[in-house]
């Protein structure tokens, strides 16, 4: 659903801030009359917002349109768009407003035979969109791949490839600068017709004191009112959901309709908390303080989830108290072999002295992965993991929209096996080509990229194919897949915070993850490591980053 208000006064709006209008949540609207959902300034003389599958509900939905200081004529309706595009050809008509996001989707028969396609055909009248695809799940923010059409784009076509049998295919549709006409229809591809999906190309273009609760794939929207103040939420971890997982969370500033996003590093910080409560004095070492590419961004990757849900201890691994199981084999890896718990993560975003407009996103990436491709985020600092099992020999294959990082593979036997700092071989992704050898990267002179590769060879009873994905100096986006391979074209790489400096006490630090730490000035931040008299077997690296 779309809702338009236009100004009628002297027959066209004469200012683009004589009206507003609000979309409230729930079944009532609220004494404050507050909401995220609003349109405070005309585009192309609408005022727009939309109702979408993030926002849906059954029942009653209110929306309340304001007058500025002076009186004004207005007209308002509401679009009802159908979301289902069949597989008939037919054409649905639809309309989208700037920053706003409409979506139709296709749902493949459960009889195909797969491996075919679909394309999603638009033709527009007016305005201009971006058109975004995905298999299995909405899109939920403007990442390549995806296709711009412009104002003088009237006919435009985006597909998606190797489908499969009762899938759901979506087209999401953002508003770009002024609103777009369009209508909007499909057409199934065969296997054996071509079929091509977008080049993987660069971006064009580019207060509640409660906590609430944060959904993976959902944006919440959120606004700082005082200064520095913190918007709290709570995520819930739980074993079965999230044990073979990459969790990432991350914010961005959100601007006015019609106007840009400001530029401003500092504006807001991102801090998650992972021992079941906010302590009083808010500290964590999970935090963003500073945007890379305008996002605030922190990452718990597969190795990170699992103590936190299967810690012996039942602590918190940032303040070096998690369990002391650290050589589980890897088929306890994400199944319910181990003791698991719910966790609740507290997240919360902190306010600058200036008042912002922000939405925060939580994603889930799955690590165990197979030929089909893997979403996957990865900023400067943070690592992400993906595994295969019960393949000899491997190719691991990265599809990389933007950014920079670096991509290491290696056989893994157990946990403690698990790469967990960035160390030849491995393969760069920017400029160059693989340190080491094998693998490669190189950039396209037509500023796109070709894909890296990366082999794993005579991978042995009881071994996964791991790869680990480091994050460069700008936030990386790509896709990860996994291909069994012969044996003759396998080609594997060879070569060679502020208050922890006054804590009392050492705190317990486990192999094979991480713990972080900070300190003052001048200041000394302890660590017990417990060992038994089977740790005489093993040799034990201690390794601290800046």
């Amino acid at each position: 659903f779309l809702i338009e208000v236009t100004d009628l006064s002297n027959g066209r709006s004469t200012s683009d801030d004589a009206l507003s209008l609000h979309l409230f949540d729930g079944a009532e609207i609220p004494m404050d009359r507050f909401t995220e959902q609003r349109a405070e300034r005309a585009v192309d003389g609408i005022y727009s917002v939309a109702i979408n599958l993030h926002n849906f509900h059954e029942g009653a939905s209110y929306f309340g349109i304001r007058c500025g200081a002076a009186a004004r004529r207005f007209r308002v309706v509401v679009h009802r768009m159908d979301a289902i595009v069949p597989p008939d050809g037919g054409k649905h008509h639809g309309e989208v407003c700037p920053g706003v996001w409409v979506y139709h989707f296709y749902d493949v028969p459960a009889t195909a035979s797969g491996g075919g396609g679909v394309t999603f055909h638009v033709e527009k009248h007016e305005g201009d969109v971006d058109l975004v695809t995905r298999h299995g799940q909405a899109p939920v923010k403007l990442v390549p791949p995806f296709k711009y059409m412009g104002a003088d784009e009237y006919e435009g076509s985006i597909s998606l490839c190797n489908i499969k049998p009762g899938e759901r295919l979506y087209l999401g549709m953002l508003g770009g600068d002024h609103c777009a006409s369009y209508e909007v229809f499909a057409t199934p591809l065969n296997a054996s017709t071509p079929c091509e999906e977008p080049l993987h190309t660069p971006l064009a273009h580019a207060g509640r004191s409660d906590s609430a609760t944060l959904s993976a794939g959902h944006f919440e929207q959120a606004e700082c009112t005082a200064p520095f103040q913190y918007l709290d939420y709570i995520f819930q971890l739980d074993e079965a959901t999230h044990s073979a997982t990459n969790l990432r969370f991350e914010a961005q500033l959100r601007a006015e309709i019609g106007s840009e996003v400001e530029d401003v590093p500092d504006a807001i910080s991102l801090l998650v908390y992972t021992g079941g409560e906010v302590p009083q004095d808010r500290h964590t070492e999970l935090r963003a303080t500073q945007a890379t590419d305008g996002i605030w961004s922190v990452m718990l990757n597969e190795v990170e989830l699992y103590f936190l849900i299967h810690g012996a201890h039942g602590g918190d691994g940032y303040n070096g108290t998690s369990g002391s199981a650290h050589r589980r084999s890897l088929a306890s890896s994400g199944s319910a072999t181990a003791a698991a718990a719910a966790v609740e993560l507290h997240v919360a975003v902190k306010c600058g002295p200036d008042p912002r407009r922000f939405q925060l996103l939580a994603s889930v990436s799955p690590s165990r992965i197979d030929a089909a491709l893997t979403h996957a985020e990865v900023c400067p600092g943070q690592i992400v993991y993906f595994h295969a099992a019960h393949l000899a020999d491997v190719r691991f294959t990265a599809i990389v929209h933007k950014g920079d990082g670096a991509l290491l593979a290696r056989h893994v036997a157990s946990s403690s096996d698990i790469p967990l700092k960035l160390q030849p071989p491995y393969v760069p992704i920017g400029e160059g080509g693989a340190h080491g050898g094998g693998g490669h990267r190189r950039a396209l002179a037509s500023g796109g990229y070709d894909d890296p590769t990366v082999d794993l060879c005579h991978l042995h009873d009881g071994e996964e194919a791991y790869l680990a994905v480091f994050g460069g100096d700008h936030c990386m986006e790509l896709e990860v897949k996994v291909e069994s391979i012969a044996h003759a074209d396998c080609h594997e790489q060879h070569g060679g915070g502020e208050h922890a400096g006054s804590e009392t006490g050492a705190g317990v630090i486990d192999p094979g993850h991480f713990v972080y730490g900070s300190c003052d000035a001048l200041s000394w931040v302890d660590y017990s490591l417990l060992l038994d008299a089977s740790d005489s077997d093993y040799n034990f690296l201690i390794e601290v980053t800046d």
